[in-house]
């Protein structure tokens, strides 16, 4: 799954490609790995646990968090269209949970 997305990466994307996201994340299970993937991108830049936090220049963060934010719910979609009610095990969702346990809050 990941040699197939840098493959595409490193030598068809360029600024405002677009693709297909059945025809690059084929499988359902493909779709829920990457949704989790690019939901846990944007949620560790977000808490700065990733990327070049010293930087002044902090553009690309916004960026990169709402690119992955858009991309993560493109996917999650797509997976709920086949399997209706499907949200994917991220560590936003578990901290998420966490805290509502602890206020014991009920959904």
């Amino acid at each position: 799954m990941i040699e197939s997305l840098s493959n595409w990466w490193k030598h068809e994307a360029f600024p405002g490609t677009t693709f297909d996201l059945e025809e690059r994340f084929p499988t359902i299970d493909e779709r829920k790995f990457w949704a989790r993937c690019f939901s846990d991108i944007g949620y560790r830049v977000f808490r700065r646990e990733i990327g070049d936090q010293e930087n002044r220049n902090t553009a690309w963060q916004t960026r990169t968090i709402g690119d992955s934010y858009i991309i993560a719910r493109m996917l999650i979609r797509s997976v709920q269209e086949v399997e209706t009610g499907w949200h994917p095990n991220t560590e936003e969702s578990a901290e998420a949970a966490e805290l509502m346990a602890k206020l014991n809050l009920k959904i």
